[in-house]
């Protein structure tokens, strides 16, 4: 495991995981591990009350241990939200159009 999120593999090969739901794991058949996790397990001092990973710029395949954190399930969810306001200023602005705004608001509180 290395600091910006790679795991050397049990046969040597070096690799950052698939992509699964949105995040990076790594693992074969029923065992499967979030790479961020692991990443956090390994880099991050754990404090007893904070059980989540949280990406702090909300990218969840960025798994540099500057961009993870352990928090609490309200932050995370906090982070969550930040982002897509984020999302949603940069839209109206943006390339995305009204209509595709509405279906990203539509799936987000659904």
């Amino acid at each position: 495991m290395t600091s910006l999120g790679r795991v050397q593999t049990v046969n040597g090969i070096i690799t950052q995981g698939s992509l699964h739901s949105g995040y990076l794991r790594i693992g074969r058949g029923v065992k499967n591990y979030s790479v961020p996790r692991l990443v956090a397990l390994t880099f991050c001092p754990k404090e007893p009350d904070k059980n989540y990973v949280n990406h702090i710029d909300g990218d969840s395949t960025n798994n540099k241990i500057s961009n993870l954190e352990w928090c609490t399930q309200k932050k995370k969810y906090a982070t969550r939200c930040n982002v897509l306001d984020f999302a949603i200023t940069v839209s109206i602005n943006g390339p995305l159009n009204r209509f595709l705004l509405m279906v990203l608001l539509k799936n987000f509180y659904h």
